[in-house]
């Protein structure tokens, strides 16, 4: 996955922090999770072993463009209050960690994604439209006047088209990335698992 670099952020001290809060929460308000993730409307669109195929358009920050591969493994996690999910892609071998959970509050997604050379834009907010079968969402953690958007569309039960893109305030595009996300059968996530 193509994301921007943080300066001076410790990856790892922010993933931890963030799990312990996490762990905190479910423990403080056991009733999140009224509906088990599976029929929670978009977690069960996510959850589940995939192969995507990728296009990073020649931007800013990938000036030569390119084309990747990932293999994700979605996972339910905290009682059924999130989904974690693991991702490694090829051929650049990073390894990515992201979660989701839902804040009925305001009937949004709350996204965050890390990896091992920190992110700025690893965290976004996304709606759900049942009636088109798509997520469509932004970052809230890049500087101001920076816009972005996302969507996950799902055409049917085995394939998420996915397309997001960030500019920085003067418009300039940062990137841009497309992928095609296909299921895959359990026994392909196991390995992955166990990695």
């Amino acid at each position: 996955m193509v994301f921007l670099m943080k300066e001076g952020v410790d990856p790892m001290r922010t993933l931890t922090t963030l799990i312990i809060g996490l762990a905190v929460s479910a423990c403080l308000n056991p009733a999140a999770s009224a509906q088990p993730p599976e029929r929670d409307p978009l977690f069960s669109h996510f959850i589940g072993v995939w192969k995507s195929m990728g296009q990073v358009k020649p931007t800013k920050n990938a000036p030569a463009g390119g084309k990747f591969t990932v293999q994700e493994t979605t996972r339910s996690a905290l009682k059924g209050s999130y989904i974690l999910s693991r991702e490694h892609s090829h051929p650049d071998g990073k390894k990515s960690l992201w979660l989701m959970t839902l804040d009925k509050t305001r009937n949004t997604y709350l996204f965050w994604m890390f990896d091992s050379s920190g992110l700025l834009g690893g965290q976004w907010e996304l709606t759900w439209n049942n009636a088109t079968t798509t997520a469509t969402g932004r970052a809230t953690d890049t500087p101001p006047g920076w816009t972005s958007h996302g969507t996950n569309r799902f055409p049917d039960r085995n394939t998420n088209k996915v397309n997001f893109w960030m500019k920085d305030e003067m418009g300039s595009p940062l990137f841009e990335v497309n992928l095609e996300k296909k299921r895959q059968p359990e026994l392909a996530g196991h390995a992955m698992d166990a990695d």
